[in-house]
């Protein structure tokens, strides 16, 4: 299984804040996120707090993707088409069995779900935004990302956003394969 992570941060690592909300809305960084995730009708997986923030966002789940929801809540029903799962070996292990395994899977957030599934993942797409925002409740981990061994192998130049008064640049991350042996 190649799973991926994709997330937008701020310098300090910010994620979101208020339950959910995304510290930033960078018109080419969501229009890249789209192309990214889109592909293919990839799989992406989040927590119950960033589907309620996308469905709150667009009205119901990202389109063009199959939808996965890890939640602690047994009783969640889904709304939108989105599949529920309880825990991450019942999703690796109903991946593993899907027919279409082949698509590219996204952990697309909030900060538990990337703590989670950060040591099964191949790769990290970033967007680094920067600025420090103090505001910000949900974090993303690079310090387990550095700890499980990723390493930068591809970065943009950087762009500047208008709306946020910064610049921000686009990183991918894969794991060293001699510190993942090791980990």
């Amino acid at each position: 299984m190649d799973l991926k992570i994709i997330a937008c941060i701020s310098s300090n690592s910010g994620l979101g804040k208020n339950n959910g909300e995304l510290l930033f809305h960078i018109k080419e960084d969501l229009q890249r996120f789209k192309e990214i995730t889109s592909e293919n009708g990839s799989i992406v997986i989040m927590g119950r707090k960033t589907f309620d923030s996308i469905v709150k966002l667009t009205g119901g789940a990202l389109k063009d993707r199959i939808n996965v929801v890890l939640t602690r809540d047994e009783n969640y029903e889904s709304k939108y088409g989105e599949l529920a799962y309880n825990s991450v070996d019942r999703i690796i292990n109903h991946h593993k069995t899907m027919v279409d395994s082949d698509k590219k899977i996204f952990v697309i957030g909030g900060e538990e779900i990337y703590n989670i599934m950060l040591p099964f993942a191949s790769e990290a797409i970033l967007t680094i935004v920067n600025k420090h925002v103090e505001e910000a409740d949900a974090f993303y981990p690079i310090d387990l990302q550095d700890s499980l061994g990723f390493v930068p192998i591809e970065q943009s130049e950087d762009f500047y956003s208008d709306k946020y008064e910064c610049y921000y640049k686009f990183v991918r991350y894969v794991r060293d394969e001699s510190k993942q042996q090791l980990s």
